[in-house]
């Protein structure tokens, strides 16, 4: 049950006194003793507070009122709240600002308000994207994607997300402006219109630097205020977005290579050329071949000295002549808006490597 839900309630310390006057059962106003309506809630319009009334001869008789409006000793309420029944009061009875039941669930209601009405901005819920062949047209869906003008403004919720975003237009539904990038990556946003209630979906192009959370270019769609990123998507050689799907923020893509040679890398290794700088984390695997015996072993982290954090993509392998060595690696931590790098330590002996290469196979944006 909610109590008081269009109310804000009121609270003092040690908020006691008695009734200075007796009051019947229908009465809407009542008197406290001389100089003790200051010890209780000074309320401005809107607000309220619990009075609970309690009979001084056996105090078992009990009334719960709301007070709406207090000026001096003589106080405006509203009777019989929370279940008890509007009675008749005494002078002397007592009359106290005190916890109730009601009061309690009031608090639980105005927490679990604030958690629903606080989502953060850019969250979704079962976001989804496939792409089956280079495309320049995506089609996205949510059933809940949270938007808003900043972020730290009041967000909106966009419910059944539904929307296709195409990069040869220019405007709502497609690229903010110009065309969209050679070989690069476009964010692509949720956007809304909060008069009209109308949803759409734009596209700016973030090659080479990180997106915000939030649409901050200077080519939002008229009427559309309210925005959030929901992808970063890479573009191929024709500015189509590449193959690949999506669940809220991760991102699974077909092999991209980073790295191709005759030893495996040692040190930092850029993965700009597959991962957007937006992203927090990426997955891949690293493969080396040999044409004679060979001991060896790889770590891929995110940095050279601890904490590690990830070193999924560590493991030791003996192979034989034409033979390779092959391991994933996932969710290595990435340095977040700078250039997207990790981290490789390749270790061999008793033969000599004939290829190698450092493969990405997605990433995740938050």
């Amino acid at each position: 049950m909610s109590y008081y839900t269009n109310q804000i309630l009121q609270f003092a310390n040690n908020a006691i006194s008695a009734l200075s006057a007796s009051i019947t059962s229908t009465a809407t106003t009542l008197n406290l003793n001389a100089g003790t309506g200051a010890i209780f809630p000074q309320l401005t319009a809107g607000q309220s507070f619990i009075l609970s009334l309690t009979d001084a001869a056996t105090e078992s008789k009990k009334e719960i009122m709301l007070c709406t409006a207090i000026s001096g000793d003589t106080l405006t309420v509203t009777r019989g709240q929370e279940g008890t029944t509007a009675q008749s009061w005494l002078a002397g009875d007592i009359a106290a600002n005190v916890p109730t039941a009601g009061t309690m669930q009031y608090i639980l209601q105005q927490i679990s308000a604030m958690q629903a009405s606080s989502p953060i901005v850019g969250s979704t819920l079962d976001l989804y994207m496939a792409m089956q062949s280079p495309s320049s047209s995506a089609h996205f869906t949510a059933n809940k994607v949270i938007v808003a003008q900043s972020l730290v403004s009041s967000v909106s919720t966009i419910a059944l997300y539904n929307q296709t975003v195409n990069l040869a237009t220019i405007g709502a539904g497609g690229m903010d402006t110009g065309s969209a990038p050679i070989n690069g990556f476009v964010a692509i946003y949720a956007i809304y219109n909060p008069v009209t209630g109308a949803t759409s979906i734009l596209a700016q192009n973030t090659t080479g630097s990180a997106s915000s959370v939030v649409y901050t270019g200077s080519n939002m769609p008229a009427g559309y205020t309210e925005s959030a990123r929901i992808s970063v998507w890479p573009t191929n050689a024709s500015g189509q977005l590449v193959v690949g799907y999506q669940q809220d923020q991760s991102i699974y893509l077909a092999e991209t290579n980073v790295y191709s040679g005759t030893t495996l890398p040692v040190g930092n290794l850029s993965v700009a050329a597959a991962v957007p700088y937006d992203a927090v984390s990426c997955s891949g695997y690293w493969v080396a071949s040999t044409s004679s015996a060979s001991y060896m072993s790889c770590s891929v982290r995110v940095s050279s000295v601890p904490p590690y954090y990830s070193d999924g993509g560590s493991s030791q392998a003996t192979i034989n002549s034409a033979q390779a060595a092959f391991q994933s690696f996932y969710g290595v931590p990435l340095p977040g808006n700078l250039t997207p790098i990790i981290y490789v330590s390749p270790s061999y002996s008793g033969g000599t490597l004939d290829n190698a290469d450092v493969v990405i196979t997605g990433y995740k944006l938050v």
